[in-house]
């Protein structure tokens, strides 16, 4: 099988850490190569934690599949042996895969032989993809209320929540959460509507701060100002954290109710965040007062 000059690079690099890792310690850790979306070349490591029963091809393979569908890595090389219980040969194992939909596994053999490693020729095997598989396809998530319609797109599912005027959701695909809220108050004068949006402002980034103190919180500008006409006070931040989570908040003070919309990801890229935010502000109509 003929390799793309990207999976032939992984190949090489891969190939040439296994064995010296097999030289200086007569085997080595399984750990993935990843190619990322502008060519920065990263490694993750194995799982530290028992895989109850889930192999170290399917623990790198859960892990890739999500950074793929975002379009956040180009290709991959999953690396892992394989050994039969008395026997001395061993087995390395090169998983290939690239967003061009290739896959070939890689093998060679090695084994010790008086002071020195004997390693195998290759032999590569086209298989079909898996890291990049596409996804299959999913009903849309959707709440119609009486106060607002959100369609949101495939891969979302709804999470319970002990409070009837609260709906969260969550994508594994994206790694996203939303959390949508919706209060009935008033009535409340249209003259008062943004001083009654900042008072949501100040509330909101005061529980931004204050969720989880062992959190840093760095938050941006907060705009707070009239929307709809003069019907409604409309706030917007966004955020991140030291723990890898961005986040962006949009909310509405009407005469009747509060609504208020809030997406967090676990991403460090900003225009990411951005677009799956805007793709959920772009699912929900909401009704005005």
């Amino acid at each position: 099988m003929e390799l793309n000059a990207e999976l032939d690079e992984l190949l090489n690099i891969a190939e040439s850490q296994i064995k010296a890792s097999i030289k200086k310690h007569g085997g080595f850790d399984a750990f993935a190569l990843i190619l990322k979306k502008y060519g920065s070349l990263d490694t993750l490591q194995g799982s530290e934690e028992p895989l109850y029963g889930l192999s170290e091809l399917g623990y790198f393979i859960s892990e890739l599949k999500p950074l793929a569908r975002r379009g956040e890595i180009k290709a991959s090389a999953i690396c892992t042996s394989l050994s039969v219980a008395g026997e001395p040969q061993k087995a390395a194992i090169i998983d290939l895969e690239h967003g061009e939909l290739l896959r070939a596994v890689v093998m060679f053999s090695y084994e010790k032989r008086l002071l020195s490693w004997s390693l195998g020729a290759r032999h590569v095997k086209q298989e079909s993809p898996e890291v990049f598989a596409p996804s299959k396809k999913a009903a849309p998530c959707e709440v119609a209320h009486q106060d607002f319609l959100l369609k949101l797109g495939e891969g979302w599912r709804r999470i319970a929540s002990d409070d009837p005027d609260r709906f969260m959701f969550y994508s594994d695909e994206k790694k996203a959460s939303i959390v949508v809220s919706v209060a009935v108050i008033g009535p409340i004068p249209l003259d008062r509507l943004l001083g009654a949006a900042n008072a949501l402002a100040e509330s909101r980034l005061s529980s931004e701060r204050g969720f989880d103190p062992s959190r840093k919180t760095t938050i941006g500008s907060c705009k707070v100002e009239l929307k709809e006409n003069g019907q409604a006070g409309h706030v917007s931040y966004s955020g991140y954290d030291d723990a890898g989570s961005i986040f962006h908040f949009a909310g509405w003070v009407t005469k009747r109710k509060i609504f208020s919309l809030w997406v967090s990801l676990e991403t460090s890229d900003d225009e990411y965040s951005r677009n799956v935010f805007y793709e959920v502000f772009d699912g929900i109509s909401l009704c005005i007062p």
